[in-house]
């Protein structure tokens, strides 16, 4: 492999608490149902509306006023909780020292992307970051993928598309890319088994032997 293409929240990230949190609060405000944090996060790494639809169970007719909201109170209430997983910062290292370009792909914002990319102090390592506006069609289709490889020139076999979820894994495999699915996000091992990834990884380091 030469190069990688990450997803952020549930593979870089452990955002999941700061997303349950906010969207907790965002129900509550709503006078919704509450929803589990298993609910929730099996949503996560969808667009917005619909991770707030699949997730929240929001009414259709809420979903654009709850998407306004959730941004708002997502930068009030969630960067506290969010942390990067174990060994991702000093991996990302190693892998720049190797000199394979990294990018993301991610259906979160650009703004909410770049505050917690510089937050966390892993921006630099990212040559090309796609976020939820900069593409029409979202995970699983293998837009974001297509667009990366086109604006860097990569080839899809030499390109490892790297997730927590099958939404992330489907979005690779559709790009012709093999796969990783890490196992400690918010999918499980057995949920990604289901997309059939090309291989998984229980820790981030792992990803170094891989390539």
């Amino acid at each position: 492999m030469k190069n990688i293409i990450f997803d952020f929240d549930g593979t870089l990230a452990d955002s999941a608490k700061g997303i349950v949190f906010t969207e907790w609060e965002l129900l509550k405000e709503l006078g919704l149902p509450h929803r589990s944090e298993e609910q929730i996060c099996n949503a996560i790494g969808l667009p917005l509306a619909e991770a707030l639809r699949v997730g929240g169970n929001i009414p259709a007719e809420m979903l654009d006023r709850a998407s306004e909201r959730f941004h708002s109170l997502f930068f009030e209430i969630a960067p506290q909780h969010i942390v990067l997983f174990p060994t991702v910062k000093e991996t990302l290292e190693r892998l720049q020292e190797l000199g394979i370009p990294m990018a993301i792909a991610t259906s979160r914002g650009r703004d909410s992307l770049d505050f917690l990319l510089d937050t966390l102090g892993i921006a630099r390592f990212f040559t090309l970051c796609i976020a939820a506006k900069d593409v029409e069609k979202h995970k699983p289709e293998p837009e974001p993928v297509l667009k990366i490889m086109e604006k860097m020139s990569w080839k899809p076999e030499e390109t490892l598309v790297v997730g927590d979820t099958t939404f992330d894994i489907l979005m690779g495999k559709r790009a012709g890319c093999p796969t990783v699915g890490v196992t400690y996000g918010n999918h499980s091992r057995e949920i990604l088994l289901g997309a059939e990834p090309s291989y998984l990884a229980d820790s981030f380091e792992k990803i170094l032997s891989i390539i």
